[in-house]
């Protein structure tokens, strides 16, 4: 049963940390967007400098500036920081859910008696409500 139960613990643990760095990727990509949308900013600003003397070309290039600033910002708030949360908030319920099997089968395997079983099981059900 210990060994079992390491076992499980184990491949739980490993599946965790591999959900974790998927959030983390999610969470870089809504710092590395603004930045992206800076450097467009930039290119924008740069573009506006070179045809300063011509008028009728500094309006599209202010607008690579501005529509540039816009994506980043947007992925970033609108895209990339939700998906992070709501893959953090799923991935720690799947988490939690596998411990409880985990728990149940490391105790069955013991020969722990199934009303006993039920009872410490249903701690975790009842921590996840309070």
């Amino acid at each position: 049963p210990k060994y079992v139960q390491e076992v499980l613990e184990s491949e739980l643990r490993l599946e965790f940390e591999h959900h974790i760095e998927i959030v983390n990727v999610y969470r870089t990509l809504s710092i590395l967007f603004p930045m992206f949308g800076l450097i467009g900013t930039l290119l924008g600003i740069v573009e506006v400098l070179r045809r300063i003397s011509d008028p009728e070309s500094v309006g599209p290039a202010m607008a690579v500036a501005i529509t540039s600033a816009f994506y980043g910002i947007s992925l970033a708030n609108l895209f990339a920081t939700p998906v992070a949360g709501k893959l953090r908030l799923k991935f720690l319920a799947e988490h939690t859910s596998k411990a409880v099997i985990v728990e149940g089968i490391a105790e069955i395997l013991k020969g722990t008696v199934p009303v006993l079983v039920e009872r410490r099981l249903e701690a975790y059900v009842l921590e996840k409500k309070g």
